[in-house]
């Protein structure tokens, strides 16, 4: 599946030109209701692009569950944009079909 991503042009023209982290772990405080929470969650790609953070979740299944993936990955934006200190976008890979992405701003 990692050989599909890796031949996409989202890769070509959105990972491979620039700085990657992968496994970037991290805390994040939300809100629930009256209720402070903390979630600790790991982002599987960072890619710093010249003007913001791409934060990329990869999805396997290949079933795909888009709207429930909104959640989970506005979390990784705010939390990428407080740790990287520059506006953030979340995308989502589904690696058996890696031409179809996923991107929210």
């Amino acid at each position: 599946l990692a050989d599909r991503f890796f031949a996409s042009e989202f890769y070509r023209s959105e990972v491979a030109p620039y700085t990657v982290q992968s496994e970037v772990a991290f805390f994040h405080r939300v809100k629930e209701g009256k209720r402070n929470l903390v979630v600790e969650g790991v982002m599987d790609l960072v890619i710093d692009q010249p003007e913001r953070i791409l934060v990329v979740d990869f999805k396997s299944d290949s079933m795909r569950f888009v709207d429930g993936h909104r959640g989970q990955l506005s979390i990784y934006t705010e939390a990428a944009t407080r740790l990287y200190k520059k506006k953030s976008v979340g995308c989502i890979i589904y690696l058996r079909e890696p031409s179809r992405v996923e991107i929210w701003e």
